[in-house]
């Protein structure tokens, strides 16, 4: 039945979501959270996860969903959304590969990003236990490591190999004349690099790789005509958003870049019982944890006041930006666009984010 079901699509900040949701709806009110995973990825994680097996992070920044629903007016559907559907009078359901439909009064989107490179992470058990040991023995035997895009990903993913194999050539290809992007400014872009140059790392920045990147080692020119050979290439260029299957419901709430307009309450554009959080959402902002958090803080209220017969009123006007990037477990460098614009430096970093990754807040957020 869909008269009582909130359905939450993406396990992520969604799980938050929906652990959110099932202690404050009413009685009667049900709780569908679906992911194509069993277990929910911690991504700050998942990079220093995917070079070595030090702090047992398998074990502690996966979590399955067996403590999410709280008042027990929840379960948990493992599949994979491939399409989405109205039906006349409002509410509708979610059509899964496998063919099962879960019916819906409210939606979550929560989907983020599909990403290419260590964090395209399987969905099974065994099969994230067999990409680990890959990518450990693929970093391992490397000597020549050359990483593809300096945003974030890339940054720290340079960071994490440094710290396990000081020795190796580590070499990052950008596209941009500087690291990260030009949403942080030139003096934070140029300390954040800094950091690594001190440990190192080559940054080759105005530059960038057309073709296709090699599995395993090679040879690359870059578009200005750098050869770059390599004992193995990884690809950090970035997640793009995990919508395709919202052409179902109507192609005119996708933007061209794939994110999902939405109105300042977070409702779709054109289906006000539909919401929307986190990486998917069309919205002039850089997208990270922290504003995924902000969303879940103005869609969760609003599907309350729904569910009391209210309208929602909660509206997002976006948030300051800030980044935080590891360099290793024991430096980094935090921006904050507030005044001036603070930079802290590698010791806030590490207390911050650097030396834990946040894992214990993770599992707290997941009930455990």
């Amino acid at each position: 039945m869909s008269d009582q079901t909130i359905v939450v699509l993406g396990g992520g900040y969604g799980a938050e979501a929906a652990k959110a949701l099932s202690v404050k709806v009413p009685a009667g009110f049900n709780i569908v959270l679906i992911d194509p995973r069993p277990f929910r990825v911690w991504l700050p994680a998942g990079l220093r996860m995917t070079c070595s097996d030090a702090d047992n992070l398998e074990g502690l920044a996966l979590a399955g969903y067996d403590n999410i629903f709280p008042k027990g007016n929840g379960r948990f559907v493992q599949g994979k959304a491939v399409g989405v559907t109205k039906k006349a009078g409002g509410g509708g359901a979610v059509q899964l590969e496998n063919g099962e439909e879960v019916h819906f009064k409210i939606l979550v989107l929560a989907t983020g990003c599909k990403w290419s490179g260590p964090l395209d992470f399987p969905h099974s058990a065994d099969a994230m236990n067999a990409w680990l040991k890959q990518c450990r023995e693929e970093y391992t035997q490397a000597q020549r490591i050359v990483i593809v895009g300096a945003g974030a990903v890339g940054l720290e993913l340079a960071g994490e190999i440094r710290d396990f194999w000081p020795d190796k050539s580590v070499t990052v290809v950008h596209a941009q004349s500087k690291v990260i992007n030009a949403a942080y400014p030139d003096k934070y872009r140029d300390y954040a690099a800094a950091g690594l140059t001190a440990r190192g790392v080559e940054l080759i920045l105005g530059d960038t790789v057309d073709s296709e990147i090699p599995t395993g080692g090679g040879k690359i020119t870059t578009r200005n005509g750098k050869e770059i050979e390599g004992d193995l290439f990884v690809s950090t260029r970035g997640g793009l958003p995990n919508t395709a299957f919202l052409k179902t419901l109507d192609p005119s709430i996708l933007s061209s870049s794939g994110h999902v307009k939405v109105k300042p309450t977070l409702q779709v554009q054109g289906h006000d019982d539909i919401y929307v959080m986190g990486d998917i959402i069309e919205w002039e902002e850089q997208r990270n944890a922290i504003k995924a958090q902000a969303h879940m803080g103005i869609v969760v209220p609003n599907i309350l006041s729904s569910v009391a017969g209210n309208p929602p009123t909660k509206e997002y006007k976006g948030s300051y930006e800030i980044i935080a990037l590891t360099n290793g477990r024991n430096s980094g460098s935090i921006y904050v666009d507030v005044l001036w614009g603070i930079i802290l430096g590698g010791w806030i970093t590490k207390i911050g984010k650097s030396k834990d990754l946040m894992v214990p807040m993770f599992r707290s957020a997941m009930g455990y």
